[in-house]
């Protein structure tokens, strides 16, 4: 990976040289691809019988993937949230740790096994309509053959009880993930958005 050069100052009459462009033109070109990050797809819900939201043919070709939800439940007073990876929904697939705060008491609960990424991750249903919950999240090894994918996150809303929560999650399996499905019980509600990145 090339580094970054601080640019050139240029003045009148300066040579063009083959040195200057590699360096300043062809690596630090380079250097912003290496590093960049990259929106690899996205969806905005526009009615709420959307349950499960889908991103697939995912490459392999990132560091790491990020999912950015911003949303709010459809019909189910829970709006509980789901991902998970390759269509996988088997019970013993998945390991899932959470600690969460209500009002500023911190718990934890590990589930073991599990059927998804994260568990009893909430987010605000319609009911509170000035309010929407956000979840940023980060999977990492997801092309890795070798180890499993490991998913790591935060979640701030400020229903039930201002709520707040940091998880993380473990797929067992060593198959690369090429597909993410994100579902909200009830259904996500107009106006929720969620974006996949890839970062280099």
């Amino acid at each position: 990976m090339a580094d970054f050069t601080t640019t050139k100052t240029w003045n009148v009459g300066d040579t063009l040289a083959a040195a200057d462009m590699n360096t300043y033109v062809r690596d630090n070109t380079q250097c912003l691809y290496d590093n960049a990050v990259l929106l690899l797809d996205k969806y905005e819900v526009t009615t709420t019988d959307v349950s499960t939201i889908t991103f697939d043919s995912i490459s392999g070709d990132y560091s790491f993937l990020e999912l950015r939800i911003w949303a709010q439940g459809g019909t189910s007073s829970t709006a509980k949230l789901s991902i998970r990876a390759n269509n996988d929904t088997s019970t013993d697939s998945y390991e899932a740790i959470r600690y969460y705060t209500t009002n500023g008491s911190w718990d934890y609960n590990l589930y073991n096994p599990n059927s998804q990424f994260l568990y009893s991750v909430t987010l605000p249903n319609q009911d509170n309509t000035n309010e929407a919950g956000q979840t940023t999240c980060r999977i990492y090894g997801y092309a890795d053959t070798n180890h499993y994918t490991v998913l790591e996150g935060s979640v701030v809303c400020y229903w039930p009880d201002n709520y707040a929560q940091q998880y993380a999650g473990m797929y067992k399996s060593t198959d690369a993930v090429t597909s993410l499905d994100i579902s909200l019980a009830g259904g996500f509600a107009v106006g929720s958005k969620i974006s996949l990145y890839g970062y280099r």
